[in-house]
């Protein structure tokens, strides 16, 4: 099968969902193609861990070699309120030179879907995804926007029957844009079994490194420090010395660029425990930051790295939420209330206290609970059972207009 997925944030340095989903479809035996825009134009998200896109040729062509799915770049115009705007012209060339079996359209809620599901709805089979939560959907003009796109375009989803894969399960794509159930499936973000697993010799290297004790509780964070990210809370959350006699160690993965993420470095600086802080790292590195940990922590929002952690046989903390909630009730973690610097110690806490047999039972629970749920290998199988019933679905709808 010739599959085409056409993603505005596609960068083969960053984990998300499109670069390992390709990656194992094509391992599959897919013939696998990216669309994403050009250099000048990568998701501006980039931009907070000093990523431009100066090297994205070479970038592009190691992930090629690497994997074997091919990426084509597409001239842009720009962006209107967030959103990419690609050359219409240029994009729908790159389509016809593919010439799919079927196209899957990342984030549903972009100007390129909307476009792509008007324009191509009588060329090409097609299905969607959506990566939206119903607490992410807070903006002003989000209501106007509902309604606008149920009117426009969740008739054209209706009417073509498309598919649209919901990453989160909750009730966004069904409660903002109806959808309708029947055309809408669950299929969670996982993780690359492959380059996330455990290595039990990685934290006593990195303890030797750094001449600490054996026993030092290892804390990692590899999101960025932004508001929306609440650094602010992580970097208090760590400030004062934990309680016991084990050293604690922190280590931040991390670009501080802005001025409140300079802030937040500024009040890091000031921690009692041990804070070693390194750059934003590729992607193929971020295991090792993983490995060395004996919990990962995420202060605000959910986050696909939950799964890669939890891969390398890492527990994860993070903040209450039903889809949070969800992830950690394993056995695999913990959840604290949502702001809260005093209960977010006091889940780490409990760590550090967890008697060892207790918490290897949890650094294995997280193993488990990914690598037999959530590998990408599996996952992307679902996603092309997706796309192959796309492809019957306009086949029945349009075969015989086709061969008028």
């Amino acid at each position: 099968m010739r599959i085409l997925h056409v993603d505005d944030t596609f960068h083969p340095n960053f984990g998300y969902q499109c670069n390992p989903l390709a990656k194992f479809q094509c391992r599959a035996g897919n013939e696998v193609y990216i669309i994403s825009p050009e250099a000048k134009y990568i998701y501006s998200v980039y931009h907070s861990f000093g990523e431009y896109g100066e090297h994205l040729a070479e970038d592009d062509a190691k992930y090629e070699h690497d994997t074997g799915v091919k990426i084509v770049r597409v001239k842009a115009k720009g962006y209107i309120q967030g959103r990419l705007n690609y050359d219409k012209k240029e994009l729908l060339k790159a389509i016809d030179d593919i010439k799919p079996d079927v196209i899957l359209v990342h984030c549903m809620e972009t100007l390129t879907a909307m476009y792509l599901m008007r324009k191509l709805r009588r060329r090409y089979p097609m299905a969607f995804d959506s990566h939206m939560l119903s607490m992410a959907s807070k903006n002003k003009l989000s209501k106007l926007f509902d309604v606008a796109y149920k009117l426009l375009f969740t008739s054209i989803i209706k009417k073509e029957r498309y598919m649209v894969i919901k990453t989160q399960n909750d009730d966004y794509v069904h409660k903002h844009l109806g959808v309708p159930e029947d055309l809408s499936k669950f299929i969670s973000f996982g993780t690359d079994v492959l380059l996330f697993c455990v290595d039990d010799k990685a934290k006593s290297n990195f303890l030797k490194e750094k001449n600490l004790p054996e026993d030092t509780f290892v804390i990692t964070s590899t999101g960025k420090m932004t508001e929306a990210k609440d650094g602010m809370l992580f970097a208090q959350t760590v400030k004062e010395r934990f309680a016991g006699d084990r050293e604690v160690a922190v280590v931040v993965v991390a670009e501080f660029i802005g001025e409140y993420e300079k802030k937040v470095k500024a009040e890091l600086d000031k921690s009692e425990n041990k804070i070693y802080y390194y750059p934003v790292q590729q992607y193929t590195q971020l295991p090792f930051f993983y490995q060395i940990a004996d919990v990962t922590v995420f202060p605000k929002q959910c986050s696909m790295s939950f799964y890669d952690a939890q891969s390398c046989g890492c527990p994860v903390i993070s903040e209450k939420g039903h889809v949070n909630e969800e992830r950690n009730s394993h056995g695999n973690g913990f959840c604290f209330d949502c702001g809260s610097a005093e209960d977010f110690r006091r889940q780490i806490q409990k760590l550090i206290d967890m008697p060892k047999e207790d918490y290897e039972v949890m650094r294995n629970n997280s193993y488990e609970f990914v690598t037999k749920n959530y590998s990408y290998e599996d996952i992307a199988a679902q996603y092309t059972e997706v796309l192959s019933d796309a492809i019957k679905n306009y086949n029945i709808k349009y075969k015989g207009e086709m061969n008028l």
